[in-house]
């Protein structure tokens, strides 16, 4: 008996230096693996970043690019496995199209230079992985361009409830220090129209009222002004930001964002 169960402990000693040695394999084979995927993805022309992680259980992904990659809340990425990238052949659009998408993924919530993304849809039989890559071809055509931004309206950036020409500056200001170009009027090439409030009646906030005047002619002016501009911007489906919105794109920092149609 003796003799067998040394037998059997060399037997288990010896299963397990395998297993360990198997194990570590595995891990330095992972990594390796791993390197590989990355350096593709930096390597592939059309790609605009990586996934980091995986939640499968809920659902998430993180990707490497955020809100200072010019990344916003809403923006959808197609995942490609990096694998099938590899061994296809031809252009990046070929190799693409002979990978196949694997998933959709929709920005939910950002920091500096990663962003937590919903599936919200994925391929059968496919799943997500650690340095596949993502693409989006509309942001990859214009994340070095720098965006355009129409003001319009009334902003009270501090909650004292009065609206002053200063709060206005000061989001024109930020968004020009972000990087973005402030135009006069909405034209195709706008990206985003940062609405604030509707000027309100020059009745409602001259005491004592009065009935005409120069005043009076310039509020309306802006009132009829703001209600064209957000037209425009909707006929030509250029998104609209109210103050809140548009401090999270260019993270500022604002107190109270209050004004600006609910988005």
């Amino acid at each position: 008996m003796g003799v067998v169960v040394r037998g059997l402990g060399v037997s288990i000693f010896a299963i397990g230096t395998c297993f360990c040695w198997s194990l570590a394999g595995c891990q330095s084979t992972n990594v390796a693996q791993q390197e590989d995927r990355m350096q593709l993805a930096q390597d592939f022309d059309l790609a605009d970043g990586r996934v980091l992680n995986v939640s499968p259980e809920f659902g998430e992904v993180s990707i490497n690019i955020g809100k200072k990659d010019r990344v916003v809340a809403g923006m959808t990425f197609s995942v490609y496995d990096a694998d099938r990238l590899d061994r296809a052949h031809g252009s990046d659009d070929d190799k693409m199209d002979q990978a196949g998408i694997d998933a959709v993924l929709v920005v939910t919530e950002l920091q500096d230079h990663q962003a937590i993304c919903h599936i919200q849809k994925s391929a059968k039989n496919r799943h997500i992985e650690q340095g596949d890559i993502i693409t989006n071809i509309v942001y990859h055509l214009n994340k070095n361009r720098p965006m355009h931004f129409v003001v319009v309206g009334d902003f009270d950036l501090n909650g004292d409830g009065i609206t002053t020409m200063d709060e206005r500056m000061r989001v024109e200001s930020m968004i020009r220090t972000w990087g973005g170009i402030i135009e006069p009027a909405v034209t195709a090439r706008t990206d985003y129209l940062v609405a604030g409030a509707r000027p309100m009646d020059p009745e409602a906030i001259l005491n004592p009222p009065v009935q005409a005047g120069d005043i009076i002619d310039e509020r309306h002016k802006q009132q009829a002004a703001y209600d064209a501009t957000v037209k425009r911007a909707s006929t030509l489906s250029i998104p609209l930001l109210n103050t809140n919105r548009v401090m999270r794109l260019i993270d500022g920092d604002v107190q109270t964002a209050s004004g600006g149609p609910r988005l």
